[in-house]
């Protein structure tokens, strides 16, 4: 959009032009020209730099635009797009649609699974956990030993304090068994003293 002063310039270099052609007979017609390229690149550059910075300022506003008539071309069209934005999909591992990375360790997306209040990423945890609590015996066993002892607290009211003791002691033991150090019937003869 061009503004009203750059108009007004153009006119006035026009008119500038005009009366030294009348009033300047001293100067030839290329010397008068010359005088008019002069003002009129001036006022050009003017008109280009403004232009420049009001492209700059809305730069964000700018895009591309793509006439899409079939699936098939929306996809063309995105992939591309996808890879130049360096945009990250990944598959969730709890609903198995796919979504936008946020950061490079999430596995499960965002969305609230319908029915229980709770997002994948929420759920998606729980359930690898889980998952691999029962793929490991070890692990299997610390489990099932810390929720009988944790409920076993709750039912008689007795003090945390031993349990916590304990539940620290279990996972170094865990740890150890889980690295070779201890056999799993070590592990599990000490989880049931």
């Amino acid at each position: 959009m061009i503004n009203e002063d750059v108009i007004i310039d153009i006119q006035n270099a026009i008119i500038k032009y005009m009366n030294s052609n009348l009033c300047n007979q001293s100067h030839s017609e290329t010397e008068n020209l010359e005088i008019f390229f002069k003002e009129y690149r001036r006022i050009f550059e003017k008109l280009f730099y403004q232009q420049l910075k009001e492209i700059e300022q809305y730069e964000d506003y700018i895009k591309e635009t793509a006439e899409i008539y079939k699936d098939k071309d929306l996809i063309y069209f995105e992939i591309p797009q996808i890879n130049k934005e360096k945009i990250c999909i990944r598959k969730c591992k709890y609903c198995g649609k796919y979504f936008i990375l946020t950061h490079n360790r999430a596995v499960s997306c965002t969305r609230i699974v319908e029915g229980t209040g709770k997002t994948c990423r929420e759920l998606g945890s729980n359930k690898l956990h889980t998952k691999q609590a029962q793929q490991q015996p070890e692990l299997k066993l610390y489990y099932r030993e810390y929720k009988r002892r944790y409920n076993y607290c709750l039912s008689r009211n007795l003090s945390k304090e031993p349990f916590f003791i304990w539940a620290k002691e279990a996972r170094l033991m865990r740890k150890k068994c889980l690295d070779g150090k201890i056999s799993l019937d070590e592990f599990s003869a000490w989880l049931k003293e």
